[in-house]
This record gives C-alpha cells, sequence and structure tokens, in this order.
C-alpha cells in the first residue's frame, strides 16, 4: 500500500502539478488575450466588450470546456471570442486590425515577462531545499507562461477565419472580398480544428514558437547579462 501511494504521489509531483500548473497558466493568458481585444475595441469606442463583462481577468468570463480539453490533448487552446462591434468604429477595417493585433501582443509580451521572471528566479540563490522547491515550482509556472504564450501569440496570427490572424491579413483585401470571408468564420473555426488534429500546423506553430522564443531570449539576455 505505502509503494502504491509512493507512486501516485510520485507520479502526481511529476506529471500531475506540471499539468495543473499549465492549465492555471493557460487560463490566466487566455483572460489576458480577451480582456486586451475588449479593451482595445473599447478605446476605439465600441462598448460591447465591456457591456458584456469581458474586460476582467476572470477565467470564468471566457471559458470554453471545449478549448479546455483541446489544450489538454493538443496543447492548443484558444476562449470565447469577445464580441466587437466594427459599427463604432470610425474606421472598421483599421479598428478590426488594431483589436486582432491587441491579443497575439499581449501574449507576447506576456511571454517576455514570463521569461524575464525566470531569468531573474535563476539568479537567486539556494540556501534551503524548501527554498529550492518553492523556486522549482516558481519557474514551472512561468515556463508554463513562456510556452502557454508563445502557442496562443503563433497559433492566433495564423490567417484563418476567426483567428486573429485572417482578421489583420484579410484586411489587405478589397472590402467587398473581405466581409464576404469573414462571413464565414464560424465554419472556418471546425476546419482550423480538423487541421489542427491531423497535425497540419504542428510544423509552422513549432517553428514559430521557436524563434520568437529566440528573439525574446535574445532580448532578455541583452537586459540581464549572466555574472
Amino acid at each position: 500500500m505505502e509503494n502504491i501511494m509512493s507512486n501516485l504521489l510520485n507520479f502526481f509531483v511529476t506529471y500531475g502539478i506540471p499539468f495543473i500548473l499549465s492549465i492555471i497558466a493557460f487560463l490566466f493568458s487566455i483572460s489576458c488575450h480577451e480582456s486586451a481585444h475588449g479593451l482595445v475595441a473599447y478605446k476605439l469606442g465600441d462598448p460591447t466588450a465591456k457591456m458584456n463583462g469581458r474586460i476582467t481577468l476572470n477565467p470564468l468570463k471566457h471559458f470554453d470546456l471545449f478549448a479546455i480539453l483541446f489544450f489538454a490533448v493538443f496543447r492548443v487552446g484558444w476562449a470565447k471570442g469577445v464580441p466587437i462591434d466594427s459599427r463604432y468604429f470610425k474606421d472598421p477595417k483599421k479598428g478590426i486590425v488594431l483589436t486582432s493585433l491587441a491579443g497575439p501582443a499581449t501574449n507576447i509580451l506576456l511571454a517576455f515577462v514570463s521569461m524575464v521572471i525566470l531569468k531573474l528566479v535563476g539568479l537567486i540563490p539556494i540556501h534551503s531545499q524548501g527554498l529550492y522547491l518553492v523556486l522549482n515550482y516558481v519557474a514551472m509556472f512561468f515556463s508554463s507562461m513562456v510556452s502557454v504564450n508563445l502557442m496562443l501569440a503563433i497559433f492566433n496570427l495564423l490567417p484563418i477565419p476567426p483567428l486573429d490572424g485572417s482578421k489583420i491579413f484579410f484586411s489587405l483585401l478589397p472590402e467587398r472580398i473581405y466581409y464576404k470571408i469573414m462571413s464565414y468564420d464560424r465554419i472556418m473555426i471546425f476546419v482550423a480544428l480538423a487541421l489542427v488534429w491531423f497535425g497540419a500546423f504542428d510544423k509552422l506553430i513549432q517553428t514559430g514558437v521557436q524563434n520568437l522564443y529566440t528573439v525574446l531570449q535574445n532580448i532578455v539576455n541583452f537586459m540581464i547579462p549572466l555574472g
């Protein structure tokens, strides 16, 4: 019985805690992502997100159970889209581009801040087992924050409706074609999910994440040199 309990404890420490921390990082990150969309839209004159209570870091307001389950399996996920009414914008296409960029930009900022924190944590001298355990879990959480936010940034920049990248990319098209394509965004999300399911984006997302990580890490190393 003791061996079983010991094995269960080891399993939880090895796999359970990192998994839980990654879910927490994901929920916090998508909350920031969606709130950024709503906040920028509000600043540009659209009160829709604010009236719907979506400019908040409360994950329950952005929670999508299917997205959480999808993330748990494929490490790619999303949240409930923040309602945006482009009719409030002085320049609808420009407003949509700015609100769309806000989400991925926020994820990149969160990844960068997390990398800075990780670098600083690594510089803390460890004099006890207790401090080691605390810092280990802190590092584990912010490592999850880095990977989750880099994934969210790159995934959402893919030019597939209704992902943010499609709104940015298709804004270069004539308005008639742009709005026609965007009218199919609810259908295209299932196409995107199917492509993710079959691994069509794996190489693209991995390459994007690695390149973005390298750029951010170089900036962090420049800001906080070792020694």
